[in-house]
C-alpha cells in the first residue's frame, strides 16, 4: 500500500493521489471497534488511513493515465475516463 503525507500523517492510502480524490477522508485507525461494546482492543500506536477504504473499501477498481483521476466501476466498464475521455485507464 502506499503511503502519503497529509498534515504531516503518514497516511495508508490504495493510490498516491487518493488525497485529491472525493471519496478520501482522513480517520485514525485506533483499532478494533465492535458497534455496541466500542473498542475491544487497540493498537500500539493509532494509524492515519482513508476512512472510506478502512470502513467500506475502495470506491476505486483504477487510475486514469492521462487526468490521473480515479476511475469508478462504471467507468471502466464504459472502457473511458469520466474526467478526460480517455482510454487509457490502469486497473488493479
Amino acid at each position: 500500500m502506499p503511503q502519503i503525507k497529509v498534515e504531516d500523517k503518514s497516511v495508508d492510502v490504495a493510490y498516491a493521489m487518493c488525497r485529491d480524490q472525493e471519496c478520501f477522508h482522513l480517520f485514525q485507525d485506533k483499532g478494533t471497534f465492535a458497534p455496541g461494546r466500542g473498542y475491544t482492543s487497540y493498537h500500539e500506536k493509532p494509524r492515519w488511513v482513508c476512512g472510506t477504504r478502512h470502513l467500506h473499501g475502495c470506491p476505486a477498481a483504477g487510475v486514469c493515465r492521462q487526468c490521473h483521476t480515479i476511475a469508478a466501476p462504471p467507468t471502466l466498464a464504459a472502457g473511458k475516463c469520466g474526467y478526460c475521455g480517455s482510454a487509457d485507464l490502469e486497473t488493479k
